[in-house]
């Protein structure tokens, strides 16, 4: 993939507003090889392995401990794995030092120098591969520019935390890396901004090409921003997947309920490849083998069927509006609660308290784990 730095012109702006042809920069391929990592008697990474094509967008998404920032150190060159390999475009660059692995890092903590104005910053990089001061300067103003700091160009201490993430993703860009590393540089900002800076990294991302691997726990993050989605625990991956297949066809049920809202309902296996839940019964997603009688069912909000009827077999414990759609819980015997996404239109009906009937379409496969 290969694409020009435009800034939203045909051409970027030098020093002096002379017009100056684009850049091409073009991502390489990013291979994580057997790797394996442990700390003490913790297992941190255990033959973790993903190949990243040039340009892709790849999210690392899992809990806390589950080896996902473990991996990114290693590929920036921080850390040393215990076995396996990194390679960039085909190449080894394992025994390669952190500082000449040709990659850009953006740090949770952002890391700008405090003695430094955001210009100084966003050139120092390009100040340690010895490019002269015009260039740099004119490098460094670009970068700023394409992040909407232009203005804060010559402070020496950004105090909003937003504008110290664009300068520090400024940064990262200034050197042309071939692959740029993130480690969840989004997770301290409020919703809004986090909202309008992932936006913007995804953008330049795209309008760069740039190879891109990025450390997250929030999903949401990692489903609107990454071409594909790894999920992981244990050090492994559950399952690596573009985030519309994650969401709709998650390989295991730790992937099911970590990534979006999932209910659990009681079933009973029929077979290997049918279940009976909420008096229906469905096909069996992946097959049960080794699962007999009881099950849970795993089934997402959107799935499931809601009516209002006197002595259904739930009843309305609350109701959340989410624009469209409204989210009603509601309370089954055996005191088993479910999430059920009906049109916000049409929910006036389920109030807390109203009687209702849940179900779900006999057509659909569902996904089934041990209870």
């Amino acid at each position: 993939m290969t694409t020009k730095i435009t800034s939203g012109h045909s051409a970027t702006r030098g020093l002096g507003g002379r017009d100056r042809a684009p850049r091409e920069v073009a991502g390489l391929s990013l291979t994580l090889d057997r790797m394996h990592r442990t700390f003490g008697t913790t297992r941190a990474l255990d033959g973790l392995s993903l190949e990243i094509q040039p340009g892709e967008f790849v999210a690392l998404l899992g809990p806390s401990g589950c080896g996902k920032t473990t991996a990114l150190r290693i590929v920036a060159g921080f850390e040393t794995a215990d076995s396996g390999s990194v390679l960039v475009d085909g190449k080894d660059v394992s025994a390669i030092p952190a500082a000449k692995r040709d990659m850009g890092m953006v740090f949770q903590s952002y890391s700008l120098f405090p003695n430094m104005s955001a210009l100084d910053n966003v050139g120092f990089g390009l100040r340690l591969r010895k490019l002269g001061a015009g260039e740099r300067s004119a490098r460094a103003n670009e970068l700023l520019d394409m992040v909407g700091l232009t203005a804060q160009a010559r402070q020496y201490r950004i105090s909003c935390r937003a504008a110290s993430s664009s300068a520090s993703l400024a940064r990262a860009l200034a050197i042309e890396p071939q692959v740029l590393l993130l480690d969840e540089p989004l997770s301290a900002l409020d919703a809004k901004v986090r909202l309008q800076l992932r936006e913007q990294i995804r953008s330049l991302q795209q309008r760069l090409g740039i190879t891109t691997l990025f450390v997250t726990h929030d999903q949401e993050e990692a489903l609107s921003m990454a071409d594909r989605v790894g999920v992981m625990k244990d050090g492994r991956f559950e399952q690596v997947a573009v985030p519309d297949q994650l969401y709709a066809e998650p390989a295991t049920a730790f992937v099911a309920e970590f990534v979006g809202t999932m209910n659990r309902l009681p079933g009973e296996l029929e077979g290997t490849d049918q279940v009976r839940v909420l008096d229906t019964v469905v096909p069996v997603k992946h097959g049960a083998d080794g699962l007999i009688g009881g099950v849970d069912v795993l089934i997402r909000p959107e799935g499931l069927r809601l009516e209002a009827v006197p002595g259904g077999n739930g009843i309305v414990t609350d109701r959340s509006f989410l624009g469209s759609v409204s989210r009603i819980g509601v309370r089954l015997s055996g005191d088993v609660t479910v999430k059920v996404d009906h049109p916000s239109v049409q929910s006036g009906e389920f109030s807390p308290g109203a009687s209702v009937q849940v179900s779900l379409p006999a057509r659909d496969p569902v996904l089934v784990a041990s209870r």
